[in-house]
This record gives C-alpha cells, sequence and structure tokens, in this order.
C-alpha cells in the first residue's frame, strides 16, 4: 500500500529549491494542509524507513520518514511478518517512529516502549493512536542492570499512565528530549531491569525482538537481561554507539563478548552515526 499521493506532492513542493526555505509560507499553511491529511480523523498514510506503510497523525508525518534507518527498518519488519504474535521491545523508543511501523508491520504485533523522557512517551502514544490501543504499552524510566523501581510491568504501566497525566505533556514536535543515565538525570526517573520488570516465563512461548538504542548504555541493557537473553533468545536489533560507550567505562569489544558468550551471532546492517546490529542465537545454541 502506498503513502499517501497527496502528501508526497505536497513534500516534493516543500523542497523544491525555489521553496525550501520559504518558512513563512509553510508555517501558515501547516494548520490547514494537517486538516486536510486528516480529514475524516484517520491521518495519513506515510512510509516508514521504505519498508512499511503506517498511518500516523498528519501532524507527526512530517520529514523524511521514508528514510529513517531503512536496512534496520527492513530487517525488523521482515522478521515481525515471518513471525507469530510477536512482541517488540522497543528501549529508548524516543517518540516512536520505530513503534509505530512494528504496529504497522503485522496485525497481531504487540510493542512495549520504553523511554526516559515523559513528551517522547506521549509522542509515541500519539503517533500509534490509529492502532489498537491493546497492543502498545508504555514505560516511563531508564532500562538498565538494576531494577531501582521494583516494580512489574503492570505497576510500571499504570504509573506511566498516570505521570503523563499529572504532567499535561503534549509529545509536540520541539518538546521532546533524550534522556540519558550518564548526565545525572532525575532520581525522579524509574530505573528498570527487564528481567525483574517482565514476566520472562510468559514471553518464552513468543516470538521476540528486543530493540535497543539508548545512546551508550547497550551493555547496561543488556546486563539487566541476562535471564531473557539465555531463556527466551529474542532477537536483538541494537544500535550501538561507540562514542558514547567510554562515558560508562565501555567498549564496542565488550558488547561484542557478552552477546558470544550468549551464543549471539552479530551482523552489522548499516553505519551512520551509530552501528546498527542484527543479532540471533546460531543454530542449536544453548546457554
Amino acid at each position: 500500500m502506498p503513502e499517501s499521493r497527496f502528501r508526497q506532492f505536497c513534500q516534493s513542493v516543500r523542497h523544491a529549491p525555489v521553496l525550501r526555505f520559504a518558512d513563512f509560507l509553510w508555517n501558515a499553511l501547516r494548520t490547514p494542509y494537517h486538516r486536510i491529511l486528516n480529514a475524516g480523523g484517520r491521518g495519513v498514510e506515510v512510509s516508514i524507513g521504505g519498508a512499511c506503510v503506517a498511518r500516523i497523525p498528519a501532524e507527526l508525518s512530517g520529514g523524511s520518514l521514508h528514510e529513517y534507518e531503512p536496512p534496520a527498518v527492513a530487517a525488523m519488519v521482515k522478521w515481525l511478518r515471518s513471525a507469530s504474535r510477536p512482541v517488540f521491545l522497543d528501549v529508548g523508543s524516543a517518540v516512536g517512529i520505530v513503534s509505530v511501523a512494528a504496529l504497522a508491520a503485522t496485525p497481531d504485533s504487540e510493542v512495549i516502549a520504553f523511554d526516559s523522557d515523559l513528551s517522547s512517551l506521549k509522542a509515541v502514544e500519539r503517533i500509534c493512536k490509529h492502532y489498537t490501543r491493546d497492543r502498545l504499552t508504555l514505560i516511563y524510566g531508564f532500562v538498565s542492570d538494576v531494577h531501582k523501581s521494583g516494580e512489574t510491568l503492570n505497576k510500571a504501566k499504570v504509573d506511566t499512565s498516570e505521570r503523563l497525566l499529572r504532567s499535561k505533556v503534549t509529545g509536540d514536535p520541539g518538546t521532546t528530549a533524550y534522556v540519558c543515565l550518564d548526565q545525572n538525570p532525575s532520581p525522579d526517573i524509574p530505573v528498570h531491569s527487564l528481567d525483574r520488570l517482565l514476566d520472562i516465563d510468559s514471553l518464552s512461548s513468543r516470538a521476540v525482538l528486543l530493540k535497543c538504542d539508548v545512546e551508550g548504555a547497550e551493555l547496561l541493557v543488556l546486563q539487566g537481561a541476562q535471564r531473557l537473553l539465555e531463556s527466551v533468545c529474542p532477537v536483538l536489533l541494537l544500535s550501538v554507539h561507540p562514542p558514547a560507550l567510554p562515558a560508562y567505562g565501555h567498549s564496542v569489544a565488550q558488547v561484542r563478548k557478552i552477546l558470544g558468550n550468549l551464543g549471539y551471532q552479530m551482523r552489522i546492517l548499516s553505519i551512520d552515526h551509530e552501528e546498527h546490529w542484527w543479532c540471533e542465537k546460531r543454530s542449536g545454541t544453548v546457554s
């Protein structure tokens, strides 16, 4: 299914050489343009990474989403479509571009999105609004090697919902942020480990894909997911950040070592400002 042809046409006009910098014009036209795209309350269809078409609110459809991390999104979509009732763990969801692609890829996927910025989680909720609510779970907090929150998944879900309501964040473009563990974050932000937060036994019968994009804290996430990695054997889609890892005292070699010890084979899909790794257990490997 192609993305909205009207949106494609408007995007081509917007980025035409003569009009590219006419911000005054686009600011005036933005609201009526979004109303047209949102006609009937159905949002607009956009291509995510060129791999799948997702329906999202028009006001969140700016930018070149069709160019968003194509190799990583394509690998994720292919895997989700080959699985039955897959669970997609989106650790470091940011504004939810990958989460909505996972929901759009197949009608029976379930997404659990984690982020340490409330406004970003609100953006995830908004961008995924055209998909069944019971397929998306939002979890506020860091994912690390310790479970300071002491919460179960259900408790964390309820706590996140309450915080979003109290905070009145909008998730509007320009209001979201990257909140990282190495930046002396507020002690009010919960810290979870996947092993202690998730019901590992219930996941053992499901196909699980763990996507992790945490700006250098990759090893902490993996260290806090040892039981998950050993017993559930999820496929991993890792964004590895070589320049950011030293802030946590870690290195790319350490990330490779922990995965190798768990029986994972690693394949680099692409490299931009980060390395996108696709990791699967070797056939017949038992941790």
